[in-house]
């Protein structure tokens, strides 16, 4: 393909084709003035797997050897893995001074109590390590703590940023200097402008590829804590539906599942009991 991008453009029937497919498979809902974007980021694709058409691509997404794998691919592609650390800490200030009082109660710090900690669609890292930061504050130090927290998301990609958990110092700007100063390492030399979160912080956190359409995600444990942030806002209202589900099933009885701000999960509260702006909580009983 080297007549380039302007050569092959996407019809408004392709366009709809790719995504009514993206919508069924992947929940993941598209409007109209997406077309450009999903044209371009598609292009790209087709380019890398040396395909003639959008049309032939279709077919690779369809009847492909490899098909499941270049479905997750394509999630890859259509959505944006724009995240930040200490993003929307309001609800970070929130799970300090009363999600985890509430859920450890006279326990806490005692050690006989590990709270489960969930960071659905993580992608790089700032997310969990955020979450890591204010939990080993409360606890007076990572080796004091008593949680845990799981990392997911579908991209293979960002997971392996995140993992490394090295990040450039323009990205900590946002991390208040008293937890930077303890929790992050940063090179001494002038010329190096990257960082890394410290080792002690690293362990607390796992890292698992989910793909959260798929069923019976997580069947093996209960989270107290979930972190869905950012995410559902691709999503259809019939995925967004079956996710609070099984966001549901998945929490232990009193525990808060946190979405972005700018989201909303309208009538699929599922019994989760609104507490504060974006944050949920499942019944004791």
């Amino acid at each position: 393909m080297t007549e380039g991008l302007e050569s092959y453009k996407m019809s408004d029937a392709e366009a709809a084709r790719f995504m009514n497919f993206i919508s069924e498979n992947c929940g993941i809902s598209l409007s109209k003035d997406k077309k450009n974007m999903l044209s371009a980021r598609l292009y790209r694709r087709i380019c890398a797997l040396g395909l003639e058409s959008f049309s032939a691509y279709y077919d690779y997404l369809v009847y492909g050897e490899d098909n499941q794998d270049e479905i997750l691919t394509l999630i890859d592609i259509v959505t944006t893995h724009k995240t930040e650390f200490f993003r929307e800490a309001k609800h970070l200030d929130y799970l300090r001074s009363a999600a985890v009082p509430e859920l450890l109660g006279p326990q806490a710090g005692r050690g006989n109590n590990t709270l489960n900690i969930w960071s659905a669609g993580c992608s790089t890292g700032e997310e969990p390590y955020s979450i890591a930061m204010v939990m080993a504050e409360y606890f007076g130090g990572p080796e004091n703590a008593y949680f845990h927290i799981l990392a997911s998301d579908i991209s293979m990609r960002v997971l392996k940023i995140a993992k490394q958990a090295v990040y450039d110092k323009s990205e900590m700007s946002a991390v208040p200097p008293a937890l930077a100063g303890k929790y992050i390492m940063c090179g001494k030399d002038n010329a190096c402008n990257l960082c890394r979160v410290i080792p002690e912080l690293r362990s607390r956190v796992s890292f698992e590829q989910i793909n959260l359409i798929e069923d019976d995600f997580l069947s093996h444990k209960k989270m107290d804590i979930i972190f869905c942030r950012n995410v559902i806002i691709y999503f259809n209202n019939a995925a967004i539906a079956t996710l609070i589900k099984k966001f549901y099933k998945a929490l232990n009885p009193g525990g808060y599942l946190f979405i972005g701000l700018a989201e909303s999960i309208y009538n699929n509260t599922n019994n989760l009991v609104s507490v504060a702006p974006s944050i949920y909580r499942k019944p004791e009983r």
